[in-house]
């Protein structure tokens, strides 16, 4: 298991998490930490409410330290932020060693837009660097060395073997989670993947749970809940989530497939589905 595993090779920490927050901690970041948890390992991710100034504190350099694994969460405005960057040239002075391996998500970016800084993810580490050329005017050699270390680090992290989340599982993100902490599993030696597989960070109520045991125990309806909603809105985030929190927890949910023709009028195969619940 993960505190075995950490136990064994003298680590604080399975996995650390690195982000920009104001991307994903409420969102793509936030469920893919509860499903890491919820799988048993044991994960850093920082406080929102911690103030960042641009050096990263020599306590958070301990935490990278005492990590074994590192998922680097690549978003538009990561290459903003002088401390995201500072964590990740300390993430990747330990990558170098073989008791640590980082791993890259290319979230909403592509990996040669983090390899040569191009695209939004350039333009967001333009105005950064711009913003301390006037903050560093006088101090040339600090500057260069620092955006210097950005960029190799940026280079190195976006050369190593990662995922894309648009090219995987059509974008949908609760699939692409779990995919995540499938690999991260395996790479911890976990043996048996199949005992728990609460892959979403959704907790649900204690209602759905008796219902659906009842439900099926008295096998009075096909499906214990409908889902219905907007797929252009949330097919592919929220009610992906939803659904596979339901299903996780054994609960029979209808979900439409979105490749089925959708006129005005809905077919009598779904509502006969409706009446089944």
């Amino acid at each position: 298991m993960a505190s075995t595993s950490s136990v064994q090779k003298k680590f604080k920490y399975d996995v650390f998490l690195s982000f920009r927050g104001e991307d994903s901690r409420k969102t793509f970041v936030g469920h893919l930490y509860v499903a890491l948890v919820n799988k048993g390992i044991i994960t850093y991710i920082d406080d929102e409410k911690i103030e960042k100034w641009e050096r990263i504190s020599e306590q958070l350099i301990r935490s990278i330290q005492d990590s074994k694994f590192y998922i680097i969460v690549f978003s538009k405005n990561y290459a903003s932020s002088s401390w995201c960057l500072n964590e990740l040239v300390e993430i990747m002075k330990c990558q170098k060693t073989a008791e640590h391996t980082a791993y890259p998500i290319f979230y909403d970016v592509d990996p040669t837009e983090v390899r040569h800084q191009s695209g939004a993810f350039g333009e967001a580490f333009e105005h950064l660097t711009r913003k301390r050329n006037r903050m560093l005017e006088d101090v040339n050699l600090e500057k260069e060395n620092n955006v210097g270390r950005w960029k190799n680090a940026l280079k190195e992290a976006a050369d190593l073997a990662g995922m894309e989340l648009k090219n995987t599982f059509n974008g949908h993100e609760a699939k692409f989670i779990q995919q995540i902490v499938q690999d991260v599993s395996l790479k911890l030696h976990f043996i048996n993947l199949s005992i728990d597989r609460k892959l979403v960070g959704m907790e649900t109520q204690h209602t759905f749970n008796s219902m659906a045991s009842t439900s099926s125990v008295q096998k009075r309806f096909k499906y214990d809940v409908f889902l219905s909603f907007r797929g252009e809105d949330t097919r592919k985030t929220f009610v992906d989530h939803l659904y596979h929190a339901l299903v996780n927890k054994g609960i029979t949910t209808y979900k439409d497939d979105e490749t089925i023709d959708k006129g005005e009028r809905i077919k009598d195969q779904e509502m006969w589905k409706r009446n089944k619940i």
